[in-house]
C-alpha cells in the first residue's frame, strides 16, 4: 500500500511538472523534482507511458503529456508512429484525424515540421501494404495452426479456414520465413494490427476463423484477402479390413481388386502392408499400371500428412528403379508413372543415387539414347552436388570414347541437365 501511494505521488508530481512547463527529458525531471533515477524510470516508462498511456516519448528524448503537446511535437510524434505502423510516409489524409486538422492543414504542418517529408505514391502505398501484411501474417498467424499430421492424428478429415487465402496458409504452413523477430516486434508495438483466431471442432471437421482488426483492414484495403475462405481435405485412415477384403480378390480378379484399392488410395493414408503389396503387384504385366496408380495416391497422401517415413520412401524408390529401369521394358506407360513416384519422393540417398548413376552411364557408354536415362538424369541433377559429379563422369566417357555417336549423346545429355 505504501509503495502504491509513493508511486501515485511521484506520478502526480511528474504530471504536474509536464502540464506546467511542457515536455522534459528524464534527466530534467530528476534534477527539477529530486526523484531517484530508478523511481523516475519506473514511473515515466512503466506507469505513465506503457501502463496508462498518459505521456508520449518525443523525438528529442523528451516526454510530454499526450493531451498537452506543442504543435511541432504532436505532429512529429504522430508522424513517426504512423510511419512505423504503415512502413511508409503517411498521407496528409491519414494524419488529419490524428492531429485534428483538415487534410490541407495536415499537409502544411507535415512539410513545416518534417523537412524530408514527401507524399507517398500509389506504388509505395501498395508495396508498404504488402510489408505490413507479412508482418501480420508472420507475427500473428505463424504457428497458430496445427500441422496436417496433427490434424490427421486428431481424426480430422476436413479443415475450413475463414479469413485468409490458401496461398497465405501454404506460406505459413511451409514455414517460408526465416525471420520472425521483426514481425513479433511489430505486433508488440502495434497490437491493434494483430488478428484473432478462433477454432471449433465437430466430428471429423475443424473450422478456423481469422478475424482482422479494422486498423489492419484499413491498411490492407486493396487486397481484401480476409474475405477469403478455403478448405483442406485431408486423407483418412485406411480401413484395413476392407483393404484385405479386396486384397483377397487379387488371385481371381486382379483388375477389380486393384480398381477398388485405387479408389481407397485416392483418399486414404497408406499402411505398410498396402505399400508392400503394391510393390509386389506392380511388377506383374497385368497389374503394373493400376498398382502404380494406387501406389502414387498412397505416396501423395502419406507425404502430405507425414505418414511415410524415410526408410519406406527409400525402399519404394529402390524398388521402382529395380523394376522399371534396370530392365528391357519399353512401355512408356510403365516407367513414366514410376519416374513420377521417384520424383515425388525425391529420395537421393547414396544407394538410389549410385543406382541411377550406373544406369545413366552404362546407357551412354553403349551409345543408347534411352529416354528413361535422360529423364532420370534430369531428376538426379536437381541436386547440385550430384549434378556436378554426374557431369564429370559423363565428360570422362566423352574423353575415353572414340565413337562419335557416344560423344554427341554425352554432349546432349550434359546440355539437358545443366
Amino acid at each position: 500500500m505504501a509503495k502504491r501511494r509513493e508511486n501515485y505521488e511521484t506520478a502526480r508530481m511528474i504530471i504536474d511538472r509536464l502540464e506546467e512547463k511542457g515536455p522534459a527529458t528524464q534527466t530534467q525531471l530528476i534534477d527539477e523534482l529530486g526523484i531517484p533515477k530508478n523511481t523516475m524510470n519506473n514511473n515515466v516508462r512503466g506507469i505513465l507511458l506503457k501502463k496508462l498511456g498518459i505521456v508520449e516519448k518525443l523525438d528529442n528524448h523528451k516526454y510530454g503529456l499526450r493531451w498537452h503537446l506543442p504543435e511541432e511535437d504532436e505532429v512529429k510524434l504522430h508522424y513517426h508512429r504512423k510511419k512505423q505502423k504503415l512502413r511508409r510516409n503517411p498521407t496528409p489524409e491519414e494524419m488529419a484525424g490524428l492531429i485534428k486538422e483538415d487534410p490541407d492543414d495536415a499537409r502544411r504542418l507535415l512539410f513545416k515540421y518534417i523537412p524530408s517529408y514527401r507524399e507517398p505514391d500509389q506504388n509505395e502505398i501498395s508495396s508498404a501494404a504488402s510489408e505490413v501484411r507479412d508482418m501480420i501474417v508472420w507475427g500473428g498467424l505463424y504457428g497458430k495452426f496445427k500441422t496436417k499430421k496433427d490434424w490427421f492424428e486428431m481424426g480430422v478429415s476436413k479443415v475450413v479456414i475463414d479469413g485468409i487465402d490458401q496461398e497465405t496458409f501454404n506460406q505459413i504452413a511451409n514455414g517460408e520465413s526465416s525471420e520472425l523477430e521483426e514481425p513479433k516486434r511489430y505486433l508488440k508495438d502495434f497490437p491493434e494490427m494483430g488478428p484473432k483466431i478462433t477454432s471449433k471442432k465437430e466430428r471429423g471437421r475443424i473450422s478456423y476463423k481469422v478475424e482482422w482488426t479494422d486498423d489492419a483492414k484499413n491498411v490492407l484495403h486493396s487486397s481484401y484477402f480476409w474475405r477469403k475462405r478455403f478448405e483442406v481435405q485431408l486423407p483418412i485412415r485406411l480401413d484395413q479390413n476392407l483393404y484385405r477384403r479386396y486384397k483377397e480378390f487379387m488371385d481371381r480378379n486382379g483388375d477389380y481388386a486393384l480398381a477398388r484399392i485405387s479408389e481407397m488410395a485416392e483418399k486414404c493414408a497408406p499402411s505398410q502392408e498396402a505399400i508392400n503389396d503394391l510393390l509386389s503387384w506392380m511388377v506383374s504385366p497385368e497389374n503394373g499400371h493400376q498398382a502404380l496408380a494406387a501406389l502414387k495416391y498412397f505416396c501423395e497422401n502419406g507425404l502430405e500428412i507425414g505418414q511415410l517415413d524415410d526408410e519406406t520412401q527409400t525402399k519404394i524408390a529402390n524398388s521402382l528403379l529395380d523394376a522399371f529401369f534396370f530392365c528391357d521394358i519399353s512401355d512408356d506407360q510403365i516407367y513414366d508413372p514410376a519416374l513420377e513416384i521417384i520424383e515425388l519422393l525425391d529420395v537421393r540417398d547414396s544407394k538410389v543415387a549410385a543406382k541411377s548413376n550406373d544406369l545413366i552411364l552404362s546407357s551412354l557408354r553403349r551409345g543408347s539414347d534411352d529416354i528413361r536415362c535422360r529423364k532420370l538424369g534430369q531428376w538426379l541433377a536437381r541436386d547440385p552436388r550430384l549434378r556436378k559429379a554426374l557431369v564429370r563422369s559423363v565428360e570422362d566417357i566423352m574423353h575415353d570414347s572414340e565413337d562419335d555417336r557416344v560423344q554427341k549423346l554425352c554432349e546432349s545429355f550434359i546440355d539437358r541437365i545443366k
